[in-house]
């Protein structure tokens, strides 16, 4: 039978009405009542990009009779619609691992296929010569996105690691305006030899040496630092050759920095574009954002 209510009457006249509680065979039906196939919808803006799945199917166009059961649930204590799913959320598995670690996973892949159609696409904007660089693009987004799993951290391990990556990028970003100001001056003197005619790789790698008495100058003497160039430019390749020039300070700057950064720690892994997306750059976010803090209010 339908779920019906209870009238209760206490000897002091009082009525009180109680829900018969519905039955696992009645919440069973509701809940393929009200589950369709979720609908998805993105929304991006300041906080990120927000997964936003909504079950499109109205409470209210439900049956009379689950409508009852729903009533009858509506009189249980707890903490709502939402906090039920949130703690089921937290409790449900899939095979042996919990739902939340596989729905980020799966949210992972859909994420790397986006940048892929995000890829094609302006591939086939820009037209059909770019049809190598879409290939080998696409071919190494999916050989760099897979990820190792690694141990778990405790918050308190992760707000440690998080604490010192912010030290290091305020720090890479502070050796990163010094380095570009010093290879500035590495580029003025390297055209007033040329102009003098001193021509030879050799001996100008030798003027260098006496001219810049620092420990960063034997990653440009030796070379090594070429190897490390963040190509801010269009083009392919740059030439190891200081009397070339064509390398950009910056460029340089950065390449030094990986430098200092491998001899520091040698088991430093990442490259260039990450010292200066990861680094460089989130160390000058930091850095504007400490100085804001630090301006007295008006």
């Amino acid at each position: 039978m339908a779920t019906e209510a209870t009238l209760t009457v206490s000897r002091d006249g009082s009525r009180r009405y109680s829900p018969r509680l519905p039955r696992g065979k009645e919440t069973g039906v509701l809940v393929k009542r009200i589950w369709p196939r979720p609908k998805l919808a993105i929304r991006t803006g300041k906080r990120g990009i927000e997964f936003i799945f909504r079950l499109p199917r109205s409470l209210r166009k439900l049956g009379r009779h689950q409508r009852k059961v729903l009533g009858a649930l509506g009189y249980l204590k707890g903490k709502g619609w939402a906090g039920a799913i949130k703690t089921a959320y937290a409790q449900v598995q899939v095979g042996k691992k919990p739902v939340d670690q596989q729905f980020e996973k799966w949210l992972y892949k859909v994420l790397t296929r986006a940048i892929g159609v995000w890829i094609e696409e302006t591939a086939t904007l820009m037209g059909s010569r770019y049809g190598p660089w879409k290939r080998r693009t696409i071919k190494n987004l999916a050989t760099h996105v897979k990820r190792k799993p690694g141990p778990r951290t405790s918050p308190s391990q992760r707000s440690a690691r998080a604490k010192q990556r912010d030290e290091m990028a305020v720090r890479c970003a502070k050796r990163y305006e010094f380095l570009k100001e010093e290879v500035a001056r590495l580029r003025q003197v390297i055209n007033e030899r040329k102009t003098a005619g001193v021509m030879d790789e050799a001996a100008l790698r030798k003027v260098i040496r006496k001219m810049f008495r620092a420990d960063w100058v034997q990653y440009v003497t030796s070379g090594t630092a070429f190897d490390h160039l963040v190509d801010f430019s269009t083009r392919m390749k740059v030439s190891r050759s200081l009397t070339s020039l064509d390398w950009m300070d910056r460029e340089l700057a950065v390449g030094i920095l990986l430098c200092e950064e491998k001899a520091r720690n040698p088991l430093t892994r990442f490259g260039p574009y990450t010292l200066y997306q990861e680094y460089i750059l989130r160390g000058n976010s930091l850095q504007k954002k400490l100085s804001r803090r630090l301006q007295p209010s008006t």
